[in-house]
């Protein structure tokens, strides 16, 4: 079982979203787009009562919990876009007469919050337990292929299927945000009495919802009074019960007592006396401390893990450990109750938010491998490549949002052409690091050799004062001239910017008619062209004074770089370009990084580089409805 769709009404930032999930699901997107709330939701509907928060008034969209509260919301937003358009005031700046009127509480529609989900692919006892004769709803039928519910039985190639709900809205007349989880009944609002056919705890329970949330705290963790610890013991039946009343006892006739030392005796004597003048106290038992209050729950509540680390002498508190020793606990008891589950026949559904958090790289691995093996499904979500790279590409689901409408799109769907699947699984198959890196980046800027994909990160690092490209979150892709316009397709559904950059010969004015006639969602933001008839290792040295070209020529000669000066009347700059364009750059490796580490010594920054840079980030910054060419040195072209 697992959960294959989740759709959204009006909760936090997503005021109406419809999702397919798979058995392996990576969101990525960018920061507040919504890849929280979507987890959050599923937790709402699917998770165990100890596990999630009731709806405050920020839980609804835009925080109006009343149809007239989010109509005056946009109204206001309207009205200041025009004010400010037409005549520079703001809201607070119109007259009365120009306000949006206001409601009194008896014309008040509350909104309400809507999350609905399809769980699919149910075994012959999750059909049992999800369609018992006793509920008025019945079983109906999940398509994997075309991603749609249709309430009736399952045919061929389709699974076994519920849809369920959780509804939230403000009740007036109590006060008070009233919520509820059902069976979605034809005609009956579950918010108006109680629902016909409710979500039962046994209905949780088959499910196996866990959240593994950002917030990762040390209360949350392997403790008694942890929900998700208990539920692993409940589980395995492990009962503590007698254990944590022979620790009651055993501390309450622990010797010596904390109040034994000869002058404390003396304080608590005094301090007995003076409270018996004014209450009746025993004389025989004397005033003293004990470890606790003595009672189950407050031993519970005592007990602390201890972990001794590899270069520790001695055991610490677990809380005493760093980050990661904090995070891999709690992530530690769900594979346990993961693994306890599908032993027993029970799916596991993990939602894993940032999972990256204070571990490294090969950690962030091991970490994905160990949720893939245990869990019937699990739902990421990542701003980490090392997460991203062990998902496959038709895993991976691409967040947007836009008015509060929020859409996710697969890297390979039903959409995607074979040949352009095919493509892409090379891609991640041949460089998976850097496709996992460049789907996380603000910015992909494809380029058509090493020299570029060597040189421009390295040097652009070389500006005192701008960011690097680096810096920007752009990443540098390269792959051959005449592949640009076959690979642009494969980035349509990559979040961030594209960017080409092309030679000034006249292959790359092939590459651009060619990328000119592609789909525009294939096109890219914008496409650099270097100066005409010029490729990089020319262009590299356009701009610099013959002094600075010196620079530049001495430090390749400290390098041990054989340079021949041939320039008869002296003319540095020339025999740098002369040098840059004979001495092959895309074939030797070692002189691109001696000549970026030549830049570097001479405290040079090549306009060149400068250029493209500052097109990058204007580009990062505002990204073009359309794609723009510009020729570098000249204007941009539309």
């Amino acid at each position: 079982m697992y959960l294959a769709e989740l759709n959204i009404e009006n909760f936090r930032g997503i005021k109406n979203a419809c999702l397919v999930l798979k058995r392996r699901t990576l969101f990525i997107g960018p920061n507040n787009v919504g890849k929280t709330t979507v987890l959050e939701a599923a937790a709402l509907l699917l998770g165990r009562d100890r596990m999630i928060i009731d709806p405050s008034e920020w839980d609804f969209f835009n925080g109006c919990m009343f149809q007239e509260d989010a109509n005056r919301h946009d109204e206001t937003a309207k009205t200041v876009d025009d004010s400010v358009e037409d005549t520079g005031k703001d809201v607070e700046g119109l007259e009365a007469s120009e306000q949006p009127e206001k409601d009194d509480d008896a014309s008040l529609t509350p909104l309400r919050i809507r999350i609905s989900g399809v769980l699919a692919d149910l075994s012959k006892d999750e059909q049992r337990v999800f369609c018992h004769p006793s509920r008025a709803g019945a079983l109906g039928a999940w398509n994997p292929t075309t991603g749609a519910f249709a309430a009736r039985d399952a045919q061929v190639d389709e699974e076994p299927a519920v849809l369920m709900a959780f509804e939230a809205r403000f009740d007036v007349d109590e006060g008070e945000i009233v919520s509820k989880r059902f069976f979605p009944v034809e005609g009956e609002d579950p918010l108006e009495g109680d629902p016909t056919d409710p979500l039962r705890r046994k209905h949780v329970q088959m499910a196996g919802y866990y959240l593994l949330s950002s917030s990762r705290l040390w209360k949350e963790a392997v403790r008694f009074s942890s929900s998700i610890f208990s539920s692993l013991l409940r589980q395995r039946q492990v009962r503590t019960g007698e254990q944590v009343r022979r620790i009651a006892r055993a501390l309450e006739e622990l010797q010596p007592k904390a109040h034994d030392a000869e002058e404390l005796q003396e304080l608590l004597k005094g301090l007995r006396e003076t409270i018996g003048r004014f209450i009746p106290v025993s004389l025989d038992d004397p005033l003293g401390f004990e470890v606790t209050e003595l009672s189950s729950p407050d031993v519970e509540r005592t007990l602390t893990l201890f972990l001794r680390g590899a270069r520790d002498e001695r055991r610490f508190p677990m809380s005493r450990h760093g980050s990661a020793a904090i995070s891999v606990q709690l992530l530690a008891v769900l594979v346990m109750l993961g693994r306890h589950r599908r032993t027993n026949g029970l799916s596991f559904l993990l939602g894993l938010e940032e999972p990256e958090l204070h571990l490294h790289p090969h950690a962030q691995r091991n970490l994905v491998s160990a949720v893939r093996s245990e869990a019937t499904q699990i739902i990421v979500s990542t701003h980490s490549p090392s997460i991203t790279e062990c998902f496959k590409p038709d895993e991976i689901c691409v967040l947007s949002t836009q008015s509060g409408t929020l859409t996710g799109r697969y890297l390979l769907s039903h959409e995607v052409t074979n040949e352009m699947k095919n493509r892409i699984k090379r891609w991640v198959f041949t460089r998976r690091r850097l496709f996992a890196e460049a789907l996380m980046s603000p910015a992909v800027l494809l380029v058509e050799g090493e020299t570029e994909a060597d040189l421009l990160p390295a040097l652009s690092t070389l500006s005192e004062e701008a960011a690097s490209l680096d810096e920007l979150g752009c990443t540098l892709v390269q792959c051959d001239g005449a592949d640009l316009p076959r690979f642009l397709p494969m980035l349509e559904r990559f979040p961030g910017v594209r960017i080409v950059l092309v030679d000034g010969d006249s292959d790359g004015d092939n590459y651009v008619k060619q990328i000119r006639a592609l789909l525009p969602t294939q096109q890219p933001h914008l496409i650099l062209r270097l100066p005409e008839g010029e490729a990089i290792e020319r262009s590299l040295a356009h701009g610099l004074e013959d002094e600075q070209a010196a620079k530049v020529l001495e430090q390749l000669k400290d390098s041990c770089i054989e340079i021949c000066v041939t320039s008869p009347e002296g003319n540095l700059q020339a025999d740098l370009v002369r040098f840059l364009v004979e001495s092959d750059l895309k074939k030797n490796p070692l002189l691109r990084a001696a000549l970026a580490d030549a830049f570097r010594a001479a405290k040079l920054f090549p306009p060149i580089i400068e250029a493209i840079r500052s097109d990058v980030a204007a580009t990062i910054s505002t990204p073009p409805a359309t794609m723009t060419e510009k020729r570098l040195g000249t204007a941009q072209k539309t």
